[in-house]
């Protein structure tokens, strides 16, 4: 049985828009070694492949040295 929202019928939802620095404050607090759920819980966000995402694009634009600290 899948969780029922508590939205109003044919309510469109909103897509939320994230800062750049909130992205890297997010980022951070995995690198810093804390787990993705508690992060995604501490932050308000819904889903923990978002932050792996985000975390996989900020490495990226920071090249070679960035992804030693991936681990």
């Amino acid at each position: 049985m899948m969780a029922k929202r508590n939205e109003k019928p044919g309510a469109k939802r909103t897509r939320r828009i994230f800062s750049r620095e909130f992205k890297q404050k997010a980022v951070q607090m995995l690198l810093d070694g804390h787990s993705a759920g508690s992060v995604a819980k501490n932050l308000g966000i819904d889903s923990t492949n978002l932050l792996y995402r985000w975390k996989a694009e900020i490495l990226a634009e920071s090249g070679p040295a960035a992804a030693s600290l991936d681990s």
